[in-house]
């Protein structure tokens, strides 16, 4: 049997920055030297003051091949060689005989002729250092529900858009689904916002702990699907000086 692996485009190009320099080359400049790599959430304001929160997460939700083609690579497009070295070492291991590893990369929601498709994928394999066929589609998040998982027996998905997957699939669930523990979520570490994130009272236990919300997500996630959260960094602009 293959293993298989998803990977979001929008987690290999920084497709961020690129809304960002749509909106405002100069200030695409300013969040770039002003926390943009070392950002917890999204709000843009904050490391780009003359665009609002608003007008970027608007700008960001109608992203096009426009947005594409002023995107550059983000670190995870150079982690991800990383991560499926060690898929077909751990591979190896369990079985041997494994036919292969496949890759199926989500280009939604750019609508890519035939031909742009090929060549994206074939810049992701030199990009990314691999010699294996990337399979592409396109599928909506809100298709992307645990059923679709378990179905496309993805074993690792590669996503930069957790939160919009959390609030578009999870919602539809009225009681605890019955889960795709066997698959793990790579996403990115972002907050909601960061208000009243520097206050640790709303998080400490009795005992004097302190929760770390991404931590906690994990362990109340671990039966529904796996979770690894990464630096932000990971998913912006390759080799970008942090703080």
């Amino acid at each position: 049997m293959d293993q298989k692996l998803y990977v979001e485009l929008d987690a290999l190009l920084d497709t961020r920055i690129a809304t960002l320099a749509q909106l405002s080359p100069s200030m695409a400049i300013h969040a770039l030297h002003h926390g943009y790599a070392d950002r917890i959430s999204d709000e843009m304001q904050l490391v780009a003051p003359d665009v609002t929160n608003a007008d970027y997460a608007a700008a960001y939700a109608a992203r096009d091949v426009e947005t594409l083609l002023v995107a550059r690579p983000t670190q995870m497009a150079y982690v991800l060689h990383d991560i499926i070295v060690d898929m077909e070492r751990e591979q190896r291991k369990v079985s041997p005989g494994i036919n292969d590893l496949v890759i199926e990369l989500n280009i939604w929601p750019y609508a890519l002729e035939p031909d742009e498709s090929r060549l994206i994928a074939a810049a992701v394999a030199a990009r990314c250092g691999i010699d294996h066929y990337i399979d592409v589609v396109s599928i909506p998040t809100a298709q992307l529900t645990l059923d679709k998982i378990k179905t496309s027996e993805w074993s690792i998905m590669i996503m930069y858009n957790f939160q919009e997957w959390w609030v578009a699939v999870m919602r539809r669930y009225k009681e605890r689904p019955t889960g795709v523990p066997t698959c793990c979520m790579v996403v990115p570490a972002l907050l909601l916002t960061t208000q009243g994130a520097d206050d640790p009272k709303p998080r400490t236990l009795p005992d004097g702990r302190v929760l770390d919300p991404f931590d906690t997500l994990v362990m109340c996630m671990a039966d529904i699907i796996g979770l690894q959260f990464l630096s932000p960094t990971t998913y912006c602009l390759y080799n970008l000086p942090t703080a």
